[in-house]
């Protein structure tokens, strides 16, 4: 991981997120600290902030939390986010703090999947803000900005060491970023590129062309063409709950897919994640057939598509 993805990164974090993230800081933090740790790094940071400090005098002090750092990376990940939250003043010296927290997980090079496995309980925070924040950070682990294709290799491979119990708050990030990359994560993880689940691979293919002539405007922004509804509809009723959360989180992402019936059927899922998508407040407007009469369906209903960055 470079050094400078983090030098911008703690300037996405230290910006507009401060002022939500010191709230968070007032209720319980999705971290637990710990004490030796917060105490190196601050010990560090302290180095860090001196004036006069020479670059030597800086990487002994950043050295003595290698071993740490080196053995347990989401660790010490971790405490490094926390003690970062924890100096949230506009001031020199917690600008500084911020800084130095950032500059150790790059110094020491951190793993994209420990990074990412790092920041999951965040993702867990009732603090949509602080959230946000944490959003931009792993865009930086995706090599992407909000409007180009992520890179999931990171949380996909997390996704395949808890198969079983997998980390539901990442999976629900992936897909509501970006539905097309996640379900083909997923689908390398539950399923595989052949039969039978070259549907799935099929179907995000012909879902994903419509997407594409809507944005490049060979099709009316919301026109859907017959193969691609039908291709939702099928992952709609698919049998595993990765396949129907893409059908889910298209729905919501772009309401011109939906029908009501299906997304009834969404609400009532078996899996969490399916029924989270419908949402009373990110619950989409279905897609409504025209009337017998020929009369056209009320526009002023219809909700604007979403960004999902593919």
């Amino acid at each position: 991981m470079r050094l400078s993805r983090w030098s911008i990164a703690v300037m996405v974090l230290s910006g507009a997120g401060i002022a939500a993230a010191q709230k968070a800081q007032e209720s319980e933090h999705p971290i637990t600290p710990d004490a030796a740790i917060q105490a190196l790094i601050d010990e560090a940071a302290q180095v860090y902030i001196r004036r006069g400090m020479t670059q030597s005098e800086i990487f002994i002090a950043f050295e003595k939390l290698r071993p740490l750092a080196e053995d347990r990376p989401v660790e010490f990940t971790r405490q490094a986010l926390f003690y970062h939250n924890q100096h949230l003043g506009a001031d020199g010296e917690n600008m500084g703090k911020r800084l130095a927290a950032m500059q150790l997980i790059g110094n020491f090079r951190t793993p994209d999947t420990a990074l990412v496995q790092a920041v999951v309980p965040y993702l867990e925070t009732d603090h949509s803000e602080l959230a946000v924040e944490v959003n931009r950070l792993l865009r930086h682990v995706e090599r992407s900005s909000r409007h180009e294709i992520p890179d999931y290799s990171a949380h996909q491979s997390l996704v395949q060491g808890a198969k079983e119990q997998p980390p539901l708050r990442l999976i629900k990030y992936m897909y509501d970023r970006s539905p097309g990359v996640a379900v083909l994560a997923l689908l390398d993880v539950y399923g595989s590129r052949q039969e039978p689940f070259r549907e799935v691979l099929w179907a995000e293919h012909v879902v994903s062309d419509n997407l594409w002539k809507q944005q490049k405007r060979f099709l009316g922004e919301k026109e859907t063409l017959p193969e691609a509804l039908a291709e939702v509809a099928k992952m709609a009723a698919h049998e595993e709950w990765w396949a129907r959360l893409y059908a889910a989180e298209i729905v919501a992402q772009h309401p011109e897919f939906g029908t009501p019936e299906m997304i009834e059927a969404f609400k009532n899922d078996d899996h969490e994640l399916v029924r989270e998508a419908m949402l009373p407040e990110e619950r989409p407007q279905p897609r409504v057939a025209p009337a017998d009469d020929g009369d056209e369906p009320d526009a002023e209903n219809d909700t604007a598509p979403r960004e999902d960055g593919q």
